[in-house]
Parts: structure tokens; C-alpha cells; sequence
């Protein structure tokens, strides 16, 4: 694919982060993103996020009782060192999984669901896409 990013939710954020960021470890020929999202998810090891990768958007909710918040801080710290492009939302006093269709007012009202498509087509029309880290407050 010339462009196309991979978006993953809980088991699928680990694969889509995976793909996009270690397989080129093992040598398996698979697409090159131009962009990952990992909602709810990866289980990664932020050792593994590759430094050349792909832009990356986190999703995350600071209650998550399936995989632990401090997974998502590692994988954010991760991207930091090497300036690789990152967003990182938390939602804050959310568990595992929401509704990303909820307005978020520290979105300016949008909602998780059109800031991603936002993202997605910054990168893939080739425009600015916003990266930001935000503790999102829930109603």
C-alpha cells in the first residue's frame, strides 16, 4: 500500500503498534504505515517501538484494570527520546475502552472519534497532523 496507517483496538492496538513498529525485527515483509493507532491497548514493549517508525496515536483511559496505564506511559516516554511523532490522550477516570463518539471539552467538543480521522487524514493527505499530549477530564 503507497499510503495507509493501522488502527487497532485493545488485542487489535497490540498488533497494529506491533506491525508497525517491530516486525521489521523478525525481517517479515508487511506494509509500512504511515501511521499507528493503539486505543485501549498494546501490551508492547515500549523497547520494541522503533525510533524510525511510524507516528503513533495513543488512546488510553487512566482506570484500565485489563492492561495497565503505565503500559501506555512507558510506550509515551518510548517515543519521546527519539522525537518520534506521538499523541497521547488520556482519559482520565475511564477504564478499558470507551465511547470515542462523547464530545471531550478539552477536545474544543470534538470527539475521540474525529480527532483520529483528523490525524489520519493528516498523514495520509500529507498535511500537519496535530500531535499533542492531553489528560482528557471526563464529564
Amino acid at each position: 500500500c503507497d499510503r495507509c496507517g493501522l488502527w487497532g483496538s485493545w488485542a487489535g492496538a497490540y498488533i497494529a503498534v506491533h506491525v508497525g513498529h517491530a516486525l521489521n525485527d523478525y525481517f517479515i515483509a508487511h506494509p509500512e504505515p504511515f501511521v499507528v493507532f493503539g486505543f485501549w491497548g498494546a501490551l508492547f514493549p515500549a523497547y520494541w517501538l522503533d525510533p524510525q517508525g511510524p507516528p503513533i496515536m495513543i488512546v488510553r483511559g487512566s482506570d484500565d484494570l485489563v492492561v495497565p496505564y503505565e503500559n501506555a506511559l512507558r510506550l509515551s516516554a518510548r517515543a519521546e527520546e527519539p522525537n518520534l511523532p506521538y499523541t497521547f490522550y488520556t482519559l482520565d477516570n475511564v477504564g478499558h475502552g470507551t465511547n470515542i463518539k462523547q464530545p471531550q471539552p478539552d477536545l474544543g467538543g470534538e470527539t475521540i472519534e474525529t480527532v483520529t480521522i483528523d490525524f489520519i487524514e493528516a498523514h495520509l493527505l500529507g498535511t500537519q497532523p496535530l500531535y499533542e499530549v492531553k489528560r482528557l477530564i471526563q464529564d
